[in-house]
């Protein structure tokens, strides 16, 4: 009865879990929140649009095993895109660059990696319960330690809500501790096997998941005089067959280490020595100092009395109380779950970056620590009264404990599901503006520093120009409205000074806000690529629409002539309207003649010139009737190549505009 009843609630806590997530799995998108997430999900788009499993060097930072899943499941679903006609060409996805590392056109893809660390979550719930039931004398009690995780700890559910490894790593870990466990109590040698291919992906996933293998080498160790009973020979082929299926696999998910091994070696070189110095990062002392942080920060997560209950279980594994007498019993059982705690904790406790995300490792031990403690104090209860204390446990502990807890993420989830990153607001707020104060018609500005996504871009239904919140004067001259934000300094030595950036959005009229973060605009690299959670939104009053003769459309970059030739511009639909194209030229006089250079649409020539001056500009109109697609090309057709008297004629365009006409006047 027991360990159906056991099984029906790990059933409805699963489901109650995935129900919570499921509702907070949307946070952010289409922006990311979370360090980690370009480092995967954004490497396994980048590498999919290569068409390649060689990771470039950034793209190494994690093991294999969540990036080639990751991978995998973005093939597929570009596979459906494709077979439905949503998107013709997996170069229409657009992923990041340095300076805006947070940007993705279908953040569709980034949910993927985020579904795969929920299913690894929910996977890790049932893992600890399967190794709390191996410990304690009734099923109902191992229940506890997924009850006590899934529903007192905010830590591991933020990590649970992200693509990142860290959750994915303790799933595996979980996994070689359970398999450990059955080799030890069921002395069977496929467990052992299964548990070191477990410990190999823990490290495939992560590099400080090499620590799983303490579990397999604990329960081998534990249980030596088995394999001393048998032949030699076939104690060798069992430890050779053991190593082959740890290296083959961490190979299987990891083949660059084969394929591009000086990047794998130099990529890791440097997260090793990081993590022994800080190098900028959130540090703490190794040692004590970080041991006590981390540990504390547990604590509070948890609470008292599940983060006390596993230090007693502790003391229990030495102490046993039966009818009224204590007696001392160590038993090896409990070493296999003790023993890799200590060591991961002690072991990441000696390095000096102390971000707590890579010690999602502790809570799962310290929930089935305290699991262990009430299943001890069971016990020592009269057997009278066995079949119901864990029940009223239970009860007493969802109604007092856990219900407020799990209330708490549910509103905490229903509130992220709710409400949009600020940017993601400001999109429909922005059309409310133009609606309610610009009649409808209006050229917004949007600040470079917001980083808003091509998602959210693609809403906006009318005509937006980017600029530098520097340059925001220039831009007052073309838009109506201008979107930019509120700056602050983190570096006190910053070049880039926040006040003077603030100073320079004071001179115009505030239209509308959205309350939000200030957004920094340090130039550090790391600070750089930070995530922006719900930056504040100013909407500032421009130049009138009236007083605003030309849209600015597109311009080009810098363009060679090194011979004769055809290059194209700019390929695109336009609509409707009167154009102008500025074309920005140098040139010289070579026997008496300058560049000659021709302006094509759709293979027609609509002007030709010749360039004679490094700063030649020239004026071309021409009119479309009707909404069509354009080709305007530039071609150079008087090239002169003489070596013998030193004469090269080149040609340079320096950028061309095009500008649509918005008022006949």
């Amino acid at each position: 009865m027991s360990t159906k009843l056991s099984k029906f609630l790990v059933f409805v806590l699963i489901i109650c879990y995935a129900f919570i997530l499921g509702t907070r799995i949307n946070t952010g998108l289409p922006y990311l929140y979370h360090w980690d997430e370009p480092l995967l999900s954004v490497s396994a788009l980048n590498m999919l649009k290569r068409g390649d499993l060689k990771p470039k060097y950034v793209e190494i930072c994690y093991g294999g095993v969540m990036r080639n899943t990751i991978y995998a499941l973005d093939a597929i679903y570009l596979w459906y895109l494709q077979i439905t006609d949503k998107i013709k060409n997996k170069n229409e996805i657009k992923t990041n660059i340095e300076e805006e590392f947070r940007t993705i056109s279908h953040p569709e893809f980034i949910l993927i990696g985020r579904i795969v660390v929920v299913l690894y979550a929910l996977l890790s719930l049932i893992l600890i319960y399967l190794i709390s039931k191996t410990y304690t004398s009734n099923n109902i009690i191992s229940f506890i330690a997924p009850l006590a995780l899934s529903f007192t700890s905010y830590q591991y559910l933020e990590h649970s809500t992200f693509a990142n490894v860290d959750i994915p790593m303790v799933t595996w870990f979980l996994a070689s501790c359970y398999f450990s466990l059955k080799y030890h109590c069921n002395k069977k040698i496929i467990y052992i096997y299964v548990s070191v291919w477990a410990s190999s992906m823990a490290m495939a996933t992560k590099l400080s998941g090499i620590l799983a293998f303490v579990n397999p080498f604990l329960a081998f160790l534990l249980n030596h005089k088995y394999l001393l009973d048998l032949k030699r020979i076939k104690t060798y082929s069992i430890l050779l067959k053991l190593f082959l299926v740890a290296v083959m696999n961490f190979l299987l998910w990891n083949p660059n280490i084969i394929t591009d091994t000086e990047n794998y070696v130099n990529w890791n070189k440097w997260i090793i020595e990081i993590y022994k110095t800080g190098g900028g990062h959130f540090s703490k002392e190794p040692g004590w100092e970080h041991f006590s942080f981390q540990l504390n920060v547990a604590k509070e997560d948890l609470g008292i009395i599940i983060f006390y209950g596993f230090w007693i279980s502790i003391l229990f594994s030495f102490v046993k109380i039966q009818g009224g007498t204590i007696r001392f019993n160590i038993s090896e059982k409990y070493w296999i779950i003790f023993i890799p705690f200590f060591t991961y904790l002690i072991y990441m406790s000696y390095q000096k970056v102390a971000y707590h995300r890579n010690f999602m490792m502790l809570y799962p031990y310290l929930s089935i620590g305290f699991a262990l403690t009430i299943n001890e104090l069971v016990q020592v209860i009269s057997h009278k009264f066995l079949k119901l204390i864990p029940l009223i446990i239970i009860f007493i502990g969802i109604y007092f404990l856990f219900l407020p807890e799990f209330l708490h993420f549910y509103q905490d989830s229903i509130e992220r599901y709710q409400n949009k990153d600020t940017r993601t607001q400001s999109i429909q707020r922005l059309e409310e503006i133009i609606k309610n104060k610009f009649q409808g018609n209006a050229i917004v500005g949007i600040a470079k520093d917001l980083q808003i996504s091509e998602y959210d871009l693609k809403k906006i239904t009318y005509p937006v120009i980017f600029f530098n919140q520097k340059d925001i004067d220039s831009a007052s001259k073309q838009c109506n409205i201008l979107v930019t934000t509120k700056y602050f300094n983190i570096s006190k030595n910053s070049l880039v000074k926040a006040d003077t950036l603030n100073f320079l959005s004071q001179k115009y009229e505030t239209i509308d806000s959205i309350a939000g973060n200030p957004m920094f605009c340090d130039e550090d690299v790391v600070l750089r690529q930070t995530p922006h959670i719900n930056p504040t939104i100013l909407f500032l009053k421009g130049t009138s629409y009236d007083k605003i003769e030309y849209l600015q459309v597109y311009t080009s970059k810098r363009i060679e002539f090194i011979t004769n030739q055809i290059i194209t511009v700019f390929e695109n639909f336009l609509p409707k309207g009167k154009y102008l194209i500025k074309i920005f030229s140098e040139g010289s006089l070579i026997n008496n003649e300058g560049v000659h250079f021709k302006v094509l649409i759709n293979g027609d020539v609509i002007k030709d010139f010749y360039s004679t001056k490094p700063d030649d500009v020239f004026l071309i109109e021409f009119a479309l009737p009707t909404t069509k697609k354009i080709k305007l090309e530039i071609e150079m057709d008087n090239d002169l190549y003489l070596p013998e008297k030193g004469i090269d004629r080149n040609g340079f365009i320096r950028k061309v505009t095009l500008l649509k006409k918005l008022h006949d006047r």
